[in-house]
C-alpha cells in the first residue's frame, strides 16, 4: 500500500469536525477542519488551531473559542455527491482544452 493509500484508510473511518471561528480582528467567520476518530467535540476541543483570516490575522485558538462546531461521519468506501464531477482546472471553454 502506497503512502497515499495508506493516509486515505485512514481518513476512512473517522469523523470530520468543521468548526467556525471569528476573526480577533474583522469579525469575519474563519473556517477550520480536521479528522479525529472520535466523534465527540471534546477531541477537537482540546486542540490548538493555528488560523488565517483574509484581512491578515493570524492566530492560535483552541476549538472551545469556536462560535460554531460541526461532526460528520467519514466513508471514503461511499459514493459522493460529487462522484463524476471533474475538478476545475481554469482552462474550460480555452481553444485547444
Amino acid at each position: 500500500m502506497n503512502e497515499t493509500n495508506s493516509k486515505f484508510s485512514e481518513v476512512a473511518k473517522s469523523y470530520v469536525h468543521v468548526l467556525l471561528f471569528e476573526c480577533q480582528d474583522c469579525g469575519c467567520p474563519v473556517p477550520s477542519a480536521l479528522t479525529s476518530e472520535h466523534r465527540n467535540v471534546e477531541d477537537a476541543d482540546t486542540r490548538a488551531l493555528r488560523l488565517n483570516c483574509s484581512c491578515g490575522w493570524s492566530g492560535q485558538l483552541s476549538g472551545t473559542d469556536a462560535r460554531r462546531h460541526w461532526v460528520e461521519q467519514w466513508h471514503s468506501d461511499e459514493p459522493s455527491a460529487t462522484s463524476g464531477v471533474q475538478p476545475r482546472t481554469g482552462t474550460e471553454g480555452k481553444p485547444g482544452t
